[in-house]
């Protein structure tokens, strides 16, 4: 838990979609919610992403995030522990 800090990333938020089909302009995202909505959108499928470490407002949190096979994320929970 300790790195967590050194690991974090911008998360999107409930909504988000990727900008376009490379991938560009994601506001900033870091490359792991960026791969899991490609990866759901490319497949089809629902993608339950969790324990990403995001970094918001100089806080840190461990972070869940759910995606549609649309590549949206549906749902985003921040975990109350690290």
């Amino acid at each position: 838990t300790s790195a967590f800090g050194d690991y974090s990333e911008i998360l999107p938020g409930v909504g988000d979609v990727l900008a376009d089909e490379d991938g560009a302009s994601k506001g900033g995202w870091g490359p792991s919610p960026v791969m899991l909505m490609e990866m759901a959108k490319s497949t089809g499928m629902y993608i339950v992403g969790g324990s990403v470490p995001e970094s918001c407002s100089g806080k840190i949190y461990n972070t869940c995030l759910v995606i549609n096979p649309s590549g949206e994320i549906v749902v985003k929970h921040r975990k109350v522990h690290l």
